[in-house]
């Protein structure tokens, strides 16, 4: 056993020559409170976002991936090391969404995962998003998962943090955001692009979860590799388009629905089950919160 310079740990070691530190529990705090404030977050918007009602992302300035001259961007690790100016901490909140606020200027990405390590290898994913913001100058920020998500089992314990929070909130992004969707010919059996195309051809109304109508529409769909541009976005509309919540749910808790990993599948669909309720009640919040406040003898009552 021995102490660290400066007192704060301590190693010991073990018969089967393995070494653990221990640290004091009040540094370990410290530091934990010191590495959240790194990605822009602390315990309690930590605490907040498991509300689901609001929660911060991390986006890719639409400017530097337009001159991007490479065959795909690398994961956000390096992004953060290498090309720190190209990302922005974004909160996305229910209320601002549902107020449109993101719809101009935010681009959210639909897409299939090539690899499990690289989702893009070869750069055909990110020609058809760079000419959709060449197309599309309003866009000022895009968010992609790879590039925007902490990825791979080398994640820090901060970093693992940082995706865990994101992970459960993911339905604001496709829920109030411009979305592209980059169809191809293993999309419609994935759990996670079809929740994301069920979302994108949602509207949050009063009602709940609602079809978009023709005019409000914030998806674009481009098809790459194998899937056919006469065929395909008419089938994935006609799966999605007019589908309820419930509806959501008996198609994609079906086994066919296939998922890396069978936890996103097991945190997604409970919360899928309850969203069209949980969207009434948020619209509902949203409305009280916009009232003005009541006048002083409206809020008090004093009897004789």
């Amino acid at each position: 056993m021995a102490f660290s310079p400066d007192g704060k740990s301590i190693v010991s070691g073990s018969d089967d020559k393995t070494l653990k530190v221990w640290e004091d529990p009040v540094v370990s705090a410290e530091r934990r409170r010191e590495d959240l404030a790194k990605v822009g977050l602390t315990n309690a918007l930590l605490q907040e976002y498991q509300e689901g009602k609001r929660c911060s992302f991390w986006f890719i300035r639409a400017a530097q991936l337009r001159d991007f001259s490479g065959t795909t961007p690398p994961r956000m690790q390096e992004l953060r090391r290498n090309h720190p100016d190209w990302l922005e901490q974004r909160k996305i909140s229910f209320a601002d969404g549902y107020a449109g606020f993101y719809v101009s200027d935010t681009l959210v990405i639909s897409h299939c995962w090539e690899d499990p390590t690289q989702p893009d290898g070869k750069g055909v994913q990110f020609a058809a998003i760079k000419k959709h913001l060449v197309d599309n100058k309003a866009i000022k920020w895009v968010w992609f998962d790879f590039w925007s998500m902490p990825q791979g089992m080398d994640k820090t314990e901060v970093e693992d943090v940082e995706f865990t929070t994101m992970l459960p909130n993911i339905n604001l992004l496709y829920l109030f955001c411009s979305v592209l969707i980059l169809l191809d010919g293993s999309y419609m059996s994935r759990f996670w692009t079809q929740f994301e195309a069920f979302l994108s051809f949602r509207k949050v109304t009063p009602n709940g979860l609602d079809p978009t109508p023709l005019s409000e529409r914030r998806d674009a769909v481009i098809c790459i590799h194998n899937a056919n541009p006469k065929y395909d976005p008419p089938k994935l509309r006609d799966m999605w388009g007019d589908k309820t919540a419930e509806q959501a749910y008996a198609i994609l808790e079906k086994p066919d629905v296939k998922v890396t990993n069978q936890k996103d599948k097991d945190m997604q669909l409970p919360k899928l089950k309850k969203l069209n309720e949980f969207a009434k009640s948020a619209v509902a919040d949203v409305a009280i919160a916009a009232l003005p406040p009541a006048p002083p003898h409206a809020r008090t009552c004093q009897c004789l």
